[in-house]
């Protein structure tokens, strides 16, 4: 059943800080309602495409995904890749006229969105 979270809403690699325990900071965009998964699309997002680890992206997927309850983790895919294509489309809109950029990105991730291979 595709459900509303809490989030932080903006979930990227240099809003966590490490101290005794790894941290969150900057909830601004924060909400009680929002999509779920919302956090874990932006930040995987987020991993590919401003540091360019794929690999680490994909793991952090898994282990996402390898912490919910076992009725979650079956439906974890169908409930992320809307999410995930919504926050995609919001990246390709602010690549704006760059036209080689957007047919990296729509050749690349853009298909393995939509060819379901981002969770193998």
């Amino acid at each position: 059943m595709i459900g509303e979270s809490v989030g932080q809403g903006d979930f990227v690699a240099k809003h966590l800080y490490d101290g005794d325990k790894i941290g969150v900071i900057d909830g601004k965009h924060a909400g009680l309602a929002g999509p779920r998964y919302y956090d874990a699309a932006q930040f995987y997002l987020r991993l590919r495409l401003d540091y360019g680890a794929d690999k680490l992206a994909g793991r952090f997927l898994k282990e996402y995904r390898s912490f919910l309850a076992r009725d979650e983790k079956v439906s974890f895919w169908r409930e992320l890749k809307p999410v995930l294509i919504q926050r995609f489309m919001e990246i390709l809109w602010g690549e704006g006229k760059d036209k080689e950029r957007l047919k990296i990105l729509l050749t690349g991730l853009g298909e393995e969105i939509l060819n379901d291979r981002i969770i193998e």
